[in-house]
């Protein structure tokens, strides 16, 4: 687990060998940082992660305040592999793959709204509705 300071450092916060991705481990982990770590600092804003639905559950108790955000390189992997799975040649992905990054790492709405406008002009029908 990373953290970022106030000038935009990252920093290790906490590193943990869980034994599964269950809402018993996430609980445990996230209880374990408030104890140690939010009882004298404030939890964070957000907790970037892969929405693993045990992780989201797991945030509501010791970080009720806290936002959970899909990490770039997970949603980038999910729709990747959601194009393959619908039978997207190689060269069409190669193409789109540029595409999917602009839309993820658009830094301003403004740039959010073209770039995902770039992209649904690329994709099928049904994978259209799969980004929406």
């Amino acid at each position: 687990m990373t953290s970022i300071s106030n000038t935009g450092a990252f920093f290790p916060l906490a590193f943990s060998f869980l034994p599964s991705e269950s809402k018993v481990c996430f609980d445990f982990i996230f209880q374990s940082l408030r104890e140690l770590v939010w009882e004298e600092y404030t939890s964070p804003v957000v907790v970037i992660g892969d929405l693993a639905q045990e992780l989201v559950a797991s945030l509501s108790y010791p970080m009720p305040d806290s936002t959970s955000q899909y990490c770039e390189w997970h949603a980038f992997e999910s729709i990747k592999k959601h194009l393959i799975d619908s039978g997207y040649a190689k060269k069409k992905l190669n193409t789109t793959k540029p595409l999917i990054w602009s839309y993820l790492q658009a830094e301003i709405l403004s740039t959010l709204e073209t770039n995902r406008a770039k992209l649904l002009n690329a994709l099928k029908s049904p994978e259209v509705r799969y980004i929406n």
